[in-house]
């Protein structure tokens, strides 16, 4: 008797460990009630010795899409923060298809691709969201198909191998989207002069930072633009504004991987720098 007490209290502690929940998502990631309009099941738990989160995305099929770990996991994309590794499952599938690490929802650190058969297809790094440093991409053979090397996801130097090991070409395996009529410099600035801080922030000299997102398709057409990480939640709305008048306007090629065009993104560092006002100017 004495045996089954404590038998049972030791599941009660690894159940309270780690705790699970089960919630259904749409297609905006956003946590719903309504099963029938879901498109994924995550499964969470939490760990009370880890500040971690760790998520299991399912289909609604049962198929595993992927694992990843989350610092912060809410109801709405905007609470739902990165923070680890990432394992992406190839559809219908148990093979990896990509494992690599996030940081406040920004890719950073290693990365490995895979074929569907489980070999390695590229090897790289990434450094706040951008390709940074050595990538090498394997062809099925295992032999090296590329060498490219990265500095803030612009390549500054690419070899592209034949199988037998013969030089071919110099050519990057991604370029992201790039803007035709101006260069990411400048609209960093433009998005800088054009955010409207709140009075509450602007009384508090210091420096204010956005990170700003904005994906495109394989067009170069503008499909989404969000905030990755600040360091103040008041600047959120303002960056996003900001980054939606400059860009407008503006035409961009598309991001290219293998010479195709594909889907990609920017990220827009803004920087706020507000020196103290007196309060006879406010």
């Amino acid at each position: 008797m004495k045996r089954l007490f404590i038998f049972s209290i030791f599941i009660l502690f690894i159940i309270q460990l780690q705790a699970q929940k089960t919630v259904y998502l749409n297609n905006e990631s956003e946590i719903i009630k309504d099963k029938e309009k879901a498109s994924e099941l995550a499964m969470i738990r939490k760990n009370d010795k880890d500040p971690q989160f760790t998520v299991e995305f399912f289909s609604m099929n049962g198929a595993l899409l992927r694992i990843a770990q989350y610092s912060q996991f809410g109801k709405t994309p905007k609470k739902q923060i990165l923070h680890g590794k990432t394992i992406y499952k190839f559809p219908h599938s148990e093979q990896d298809s990509l494992v690599c690490f996030y940081k406040n929802n920004l890719r950073t650190g290693g990365a490995i691709f895979y074929y569907p058969d489980g070999k390695k297809h590229i090897d790289c790094s990434y450094k706040n969201g951008n390709l940074d440093g050595l990538l090498i991409q394997y062809y099925p053979n295992d032999s090296i198909k590329r060498k490219d090397v990265y500095e803030a996801g612009i390549a500054t130097a690419s070899s592209v191998y034949s199988e037998e090991g013969t030089f071919l070409e110099s050519n990057p395996f991604y370029t992201p989207p790039i803007p035709i009529d101006s260069d990411t410099k400048t609209l960093m600035r433009e998005m800088a002069q054009k955010m409207d801080l709140p009075l509450y922030l602007i009384k508090q000299a210091g420096a204010w930072k956005a990170d700003v997102e904005a994906s495109f398709d394989s067009n170069g057409k503008i499909t989404n633009i969000r905030v990755v990480q600040s360091n103040h939640s008041g600047l959120v709305a303002p960056a996003i504004e900001a980054a939606q008048e400059v860009l407008q306007s503006k035409t961009f090629k598309p991001a290219t991987m293998d010479n195709h065009a594909v889907s990609g993104s920017i990220i827009f560092p803004i920087l706020c720098e507000i020196k103290p006002v007196s309060p006879s100017k406010l």
